[in-house]
């Protein structure tokens, strides 16, 4: 067994319930496998019936005594009664149009059920109780039972038997190998993959389903930090433009504005002027609340680029934030000979200038993809307003349209956002600059 073989390879998945874990995404022995559950249900601690009361679910080992079935006439509907008992006393469980119970549970052996008392019933009584028989290794009930996402026709009982199955032939699955070496296993205290595995679906205890749950995502961001690494790599085989820190000019601009920048406001400026001195391309996130002043922000960082010969894209979800920009860029960099295009889908003349007076910072909507990229053969800084108003393909598409390939060269790039999002969580992270 290999963990690509197809689910169906484990016992008593038909074409119908193949069908139904593919509506899962579980298509695989992999798939499976690392389908974990998104609860649990601790039935692991045993009581007495005398224990039981009416406000929560207790699991408690009894024999049955006896047990019927009664069908309701003039009604489509059967009840079934059993008489069970422990050393502490006997008590009676009721379960409707659950004929086959009858079978199921056989006089004189012990199960173990969990419930709670009936709070109608004048006396005590367990309605609906699950049960499990008893035996070395439990599946359903007295223990703590994970509880997994599903979907119409499938049961949490019927998707546990399956995993069991699985996670008790793990020893058979010829590709499934330690993960990690030996050393990082002793340093950070993890318990093996197999174990990590087995524990994840049916932990004995709290104790190591935390530590299947430590071990499991000491994987994940290992792998997540891997693909940091070789993004990181990836960029550095590229070169940022050239920026000049004209702190001159920078200082003519701060003094022209009509207020005073914040303290984050300079940290954010003085940040961006240390990558733009990196050689490698920018690649940073700006998060700020609406209002927080981001926007002049971006204008700085234009400012100083346009400065050094380049050019400036700014992509923005919607045309009213387009427009705004628009006037905003405009207004407060009219002084500084600067030339700023609005490219919409509302704007006249919404095509990019292909004449000699090219613009110096472009704004626009998701137009601005679908221009000519031979009339920005400067492009210094890409800037993205709302970054999670884009999808990624967009934002790599035009990142990619302005690398030079041949030359090593990449645009610097600014994502802003008043919204942090967890994609924008995990865009920080990846973004995150290496000190």
């Amino acid at each position: 067994m290999k963990l690509n073989d197809p689910v169906s390879k484990i016992p008593l998945i038909g074409p119908k319930y193949r069908e139904l874990l593919s509506s899962l995404g579980i298509l695989t022995i992999n798939d499976l496998l690392f389908y974990f559950p998104r609860n649990y249900f601790d039935s692991s601690i045993r009581h007495r019936i005398t224990d039981l009361n009416r406000e929560e679910k207790l699991a408690f080992v009894a024999t049955v005594l006896k047990i019927k079935s009664i069908r309701i006439r003039g009604r489509r509907m059967t009840i079934q009664t059993a008489t069970v008992e422990d050393e502490s006393a006997q008590i009676d469980l009721v379960w409707f149009n659950q004929p086959f119970l009858k079978k199921s549970l056989k006089a004189g052996n012990q199960y173990i059920f969990s419930g709670k008392l009936n709070p109608k019933s004048y006396k005590p009584q367990v309605q609906s109780p699950d049960y499990e028989e008893l035996k070395e290794k439990q599946t359903h009930v007295g223990l703590i039972t994970p509880i997994y996402p599903l979907t119409a026709g499938l049961s949490n009982k019927w998707l546990r038997s399956r995993v069991q199955w699985l996670t008790d032939k793990l020893e058979y699955i010829e590709d499934l190998r330690e993960t990690l070496p030996e050393n990082i296993i002793d340093e950070y205290k993890l318990i093996s993959h197999k174990q990590a595995l087995e524990s994840i679906h049916f932990p004995e205890n709290e104790g190591i389903l935390q530590k299947a749950k430590n071990r499991l995502a000491f994987e994940e961001l290992l792998a997540i930090q891997r693909k940091i690494l070789k993004r990181r790599r990836a960029i550095a085989k590229y070169h940022g433009p050239r920026i000049k820190p004209a702190r001159e000019l920078l200082d003519k601009f701060i003094k022209s504005l009509p207020f005073s920048l914040t303290k984050d406001q300079e940290g954010a400026i003085q940040e961006i002027l240390t990558d733009f001195e990196d050689e490698h391309p920018m690649n940073r996130l700006l998060s700020g609340d609406v209002g927080s002043g981001k926007t002049i922000i971006a204008i700085a960082a234009s400012l100083l680029v346009v400065n050094s010969g380049h050019q400036v894209v700014i992509m923005v979800p919607t045309t009213v934030l387009a427009d705004q920009h628009y006037k905003t860029f405009s207004e407060i960099l009219q002084d500084f000979n600067i030339k700023v295009q609005l490219v919409s889908s509302n704007s006249k003349g919404n095509e990019i200038d292909p004449g000699t007076d090219k613009a110096d910072i472009i704004i626009g909507t998701h137009a601005v993809l679908y221009q000519k990229y031979e009339h920005l053969d400067k492009l210094g800084l890409i800037i993205i307003d709302e970054q999670h108003r884009f999808g990624v393909e967009q934002r790599s598409e035009l990142r990619k349209s302005f690398t030079d390939k041949t030359k090593k060269i990449s645009p610097h790039f600014l994502s802003m956002t008043a919204t942090p999002i967890p994609r924008t969580l995990a865009l920080t992270i990846s973004l995150r600059k290496e000190k």
